[in-house]
């Protein structure tokens, strides 16, 4: 995953590089992220619908990070599936 072209315009507190650590590392630090600052504080505050909906976008989520490793594994990786060329 390349979220970064390595920029040297960085801010005084610094930033986190996020080149090359590859989409799990990437998707896990997000979701552990939203889910701590912004899920769970609010979770008394939020009403069922809106807890049905965070799950819905987390399992869409879920995908596209499934996806994403497929693509890096297939086309960074060179990890072709045994039946690609059928």
């Amino acid at each position: 995953m390349r979220l970064n072209e390595n920029h040297e315009d960085h801010d005084q507190l610094g930033s986190l590089m996020l080149d090359d650590i590859g989409t799990l590392k990437a998707y896990d630090a997000c979701i552990h992220v939203i889910s701590e600052v912004l899920i769970q504080p609010m979770d008394s505050k939020l009403s069922t619908d809106e807890k049905i909906t965070l799950g819905l976008i987390k399992q869409a989520l879920d995908i596209m990070a499934e996806k994403a490793i497929a693509y890096e594994q297939v086309f960074e990786g060179g990890n072709l599936p045994e039946n690609s060329q059928n």
